[in-house]
């Protein structure tokens, strides 16, 4: 990548990154390009170069095993259940126009609240399944879930009383039936809290209407407040679309005026049967995102989305699998059926029945879902974005791909290209190139440069579903 007179070599299979003076970089891209003997290679570059070169694996003897961590990568396919998402409820008093819920529920599955019953199964089937390791997570979300305010509470006490003291609770809400005593609870038992806000009033107006018609923007920036007053940990849900993607400076400005500890900036989805009205590129999208992040970085607001691929970037851990609907959740619909994927639940694509107790990992379903990896893919081995990208979303792919959730959703593709470039350019803007003539990017510096205002502590400056 060459960026003025710096380039950078990115190793996409062992996420190594390194930064010359463009001077240097073409000395050695001109010697690989002349097949020079090794020696002959080491005379031209000198020892040091060569010893960097083949510790980053840029370079390798002819005959060499360079795929090895492809291979591994391929049989990425574990199941290891860390989350639980809980449909409380399908109905809602708001008519949001990109809904995945409610444009997208099966005629024969009718508009219902989950009971204690079916809440109790699903938490028992939870702690069958689930992974010993700690941190797991238990997302409540609907619909709108405070219409089941019984059943939520409930399920908050009951998770807080019998799981591990680290499990997460997150609830997903439009904010406009939160009250003074529903935020106290919250608080009280460190739930953290995502309401639904695409932007200013006008802006969300366009596309969040209540049942009965009217604007919506008063009754969800009212409970947002609320929460706030209270001492909640709240973050913002919003929905990229036409509706906002060419008003940023409008969502810059709210956002920091409202000062949230995340900002979960998703983009529009597709609907199963119909157009979705808001629906924007996924280079777009990416732009957008990246403008986003560097405005809400100097604020010290987590920008969820785009932060998917720094962490993999940073921690050099590769992002081979896009949510946790792919070998790591499960999702429990209010009549008591379940599946990997929530929108393809709900519309009956892929819906088991929770009477059945048999184990996630020795289901068909769960197996396929856990298997689509982005590295399994012929057309992503060479792509430059491999390890940072996830392969997109399996429920975009079932529509765009005639039912077959395992291809990779080939609009990601521009999305993590792009922000890959931007990573690697923001890299060799900070990089401070030695002596030797190379600058190697570790962990330490990665964080200096991405995740400097990250509060670790921060149960909603981490991803939520997306793990």
């Amino acid at each position: 990548y060459h960026f003025d007179n710096k380039v950078v070599f990115w190793n996409s299979l062992y996420m190594n990154v390194t930064v010359f003076y463009k001077e240097l970089a073409e000395k050695i891209l001109n010697g690989l390009d002349e097949k020079k003997t090794r020696d002959a290679f080491v005379s031209l570059v000198g020892d040091e170069i060569m010893q960097m070169l083949e510790n980053n694996h840029y370079i390798c003897e002819e005959g060499e095993e360079t795929f090895e961590v492809l291979n591994k990568y391929k049989t990425c396919s574990e199941i290891d259940i860390q989350t639980l998402v809980l449909l409380i409820t399908n109905l809602c008093n708001f008519d949001c126009v990109y809904c995945q819920i409610e444009k997208n529920l099966a005629k024969e599955n009718e508009l219902c609240s989950m009971s204690r019953e079916v809440a109790d199964q699903a938490l028992n089937y939870f702690n069958l399944n689930c992974s010993e390791r700690k941190n797991k997570t238990v997302t409540i979300t609907g619909g709108e879930p405070l219409l089941n305010w019984d059943v939520v509470s409930y399920i908050i006490e009951k998770v807080r009383k019998e799981f591990d003291s680290t499990t997460r609770i997150v609830i997903f809400t439009n904010g406009s039936l939160i009250t003074k005593s529903i935020a106290s609870f919250f608080k009280e038992y460190n739930v953290q809290v995502l309401v639904s806000l695409d932007g200013p009033e006008k802006i969300f107006n366009c596309v969040r209407l209540t049942k009965d018609g009217t604007d919506g923007f008063d009754q969800a920036i009212r409970g947002y407040n609320i929460l706030v007053e209270e001492g909640c940990n709240v973050g913002i849900s919003a929905v990229g679309g036409i509706h906002n993607v060419e008003k940023m400076d409008e969502l810059k400005e709210f956002f920091s005026r409202l000062k949230p500890s995340s900002v979960g900036f998703n983009i529009s989805h597709m609907l199963i049967d119909k157009d979705n009205p808001t629906y924007i590129s996924s280079q777009q999208y990416a732009e957008l995102l990246i403008e986003l992040y560097e405005y809400l970085a100097d604020k010290g607001i987590y920008l969820e989305n785009i932060s998917r691929s720094i962490n993999s970037f940073v921690k050099k851990q590769p992002r081979l699998r896009e949510c946790q609907a792919q070998g790591h959740g499960i999702t429990v619909a209010p009549n008591g059926k379940y599946g990997p994927c929530k929108s393809l639940l709900v519309s009956d694509v892929f819906a088991l029945d929770l009477k059945n107790n048999e184990k996630v990992c020795d289901q068909d379903i769960f197996k396929k879902w856990a298997k689509r990896n982005v590295a399994t893919c012929s057309n992503c081995t060479n792509c430059p974005a491999l390890t940072i990208c996830g392969g997109g979303c399996g429920y975009d792919s079932y529509i765009k791909n005639n039912g077959n959730f395992q291809e990779i959703d080939n609009d990601i593709c521009s999305y993590s290209k792009t922000i890959l470039e931007y990573l690697l350019l923001s890299v060799a803007n900070k990089a401070k190139v030695t002596e030797s003539g190379f600058y190697e990017l570790d962990s330490v510096k990665a964080e200096e440069i991405f995740r400097w205002f990250v509060n670790k502590e921060n149960e909603l400056q981490k991803s939520v579903g997306h793990e």
